[in-house]
């Protein structure tokens, strides 16, 4: 569609380093295909390292690469450089971080916040609650509009900054469906294969697959676990101390997180946190994997309990075993939860989608079109 108007500048910023080709590193560079096609000229700040293959794709585009540590050194340079921006996209860091602090004083750039945060927030009613909400109200000012990337995060946004719906708007994250397909036919294997990945931190509830995979007749099972962080060892000594370590992998780190998810039969996601949405859920719907995840947070919106997957009671290892050996005992019950989950992200989590999505908010909260706001619909 060809769109009459004036082209944006847009600063896309991230707290974090697009080290990996993970399927947040592939929404954020199908958002830079989007807006590019659109006409606009886009800059990408985050952390370092950067993967080689990211940025070549960001010089393909032609989207300009820069560190969010440059602009922080110097606040003065930082708020020079966000202030030729007519958008400023702020995502994965808390509203009163340095760098959101600058992007607030780079005016008359407009700053869009994407809340992209897990957990839930509790609101003490003492009066370091009331600073704290006035501190919300006064470091939000410049805050043109917030997306929550789940019905629950935006919830949650809008009891903590007391904002209209108008302000607020959910749009879900999305899944690459192309890169994220279901093998050309599962091979019938004696040996299931359950998977799981994350970064491995206490909230993502791995220990508590652990238990629930000892629980099992694992001896028909192979457990991988794909990730790292700072619970890597302790998960190691768990699955030896339950003595399930010669059917469990810990695979670290990967770039082909789709081919593991190929590769699998059922995939669980453990957490016991709420998640703000759970993205590596929905890669795996989207491979037509069978799914087994917590009912926390976002991710009953993802999943449709006995039609596109099973959710559990979060930390429960028992729930976890019993679903596992109800999906390990039925190839056709496997069969019909994946095909109803790739339906599923296919209708409403696909990463074009998602990124249209943005690029039309940031149209609108600039004026450089005349192009609604496409509002992703509750689930």
């Amino acid at each position: 569609m060809k769109l009459v108007g004036k082209p944006m500048n847009l600063a896309i910023v991230m707290g974090l380093a697009p080290r990996k080709l993970g399927s947040f590193e592939r929404w954020m560079l199908t958002l830079c295909k989007v807006a590019r096609e659109r006409g606009h000229h886009v800059d990408l700040y985050g952390r370092a390292p950067i993967h080689p293959q990211v940025q070549a794709e960001l010089e393909r585009l032609g989207v300009g690469w820069g560190i969010v540590g440059d602009l922080e050194k110097s606040a003065l340079a930082g708020i020079k450089t966000l202030s030729k921006y007519d958008a400023i996209h702020l995502n994965l860091f808390h509203p009163r971080s340095r760098i959101a602090q600058l992007s607030y004083l780079a005016w008359p750039a407009k700053v869009l916040f994407v809340d992209r945060t897990s957990g839930e927030r509790s609101e003490p009613t003492d009066f370091r609650g009331r600073i704290r909400r006035v501190a919300d109200m006064f470091s939000m000012l410049r805050v043109h509009s917030v997306a929550g990337v789940s019905n629950y995060v935006t919830d949650r946004a809008k009891n903590r900054y007391r904002w209209g719906p108008h302000h607020i708007n959910t749009i879900y994250n999305g899944v690459d469906t192309e890169k994220f397909a279901p093998p050309e036919r599962r091979v019938p294997r004696d040996e299931l294969t359950v998977a799981t990945a994350c970064w491995l931190r206490k909230d993502k509830g791995v220990d508590v697959l652990l238990r629930a995979f000892a629980q099992t007749n694992h001896e028909r099972m192979r457990l991988r676990v794909i990730g790292d962080g700072p619970e890597l060892e302790n998960l190691q000594k768990l699955s030896r101390d339950l003595g399930i370590s010669s059917h469990v992998t810990f695979e670290g780190l990967r770039d082909d997180v789709d081919a593991v998810m190929k590769e699998s039969d059922i995939f669980v996601h453990p957490a016991v946190w709420k998640e703000a949405f759970g993205l590596t859920i929905a890669e795996a719907m989207a491979t037509e994997n069978c799914v087994i995840a917590t009912r926390a947070g976002g991710i009953p919106e993802i999943i449709e309990h006995e039609k596109s997957g099973l959710l559990v009671t979060p930390g429960s290892a028992q729930e976890i075993a019993d679903a596992l050996t109800r999906l390990a005992a039925s190839a056709s019950l496997r069969e019909q939860f994946g095909k109803n989950a790739r339906r599923r992200v296919q209708e409403r989590f696909e990463v074009s989608r998602c990124a249209r999505e943005h690029v039309e908010w940031f149209e609108s909260a600039v004026g450089a079109f005349s192009a609604p706001v496409s509002s992703s619909s509750a689930v």
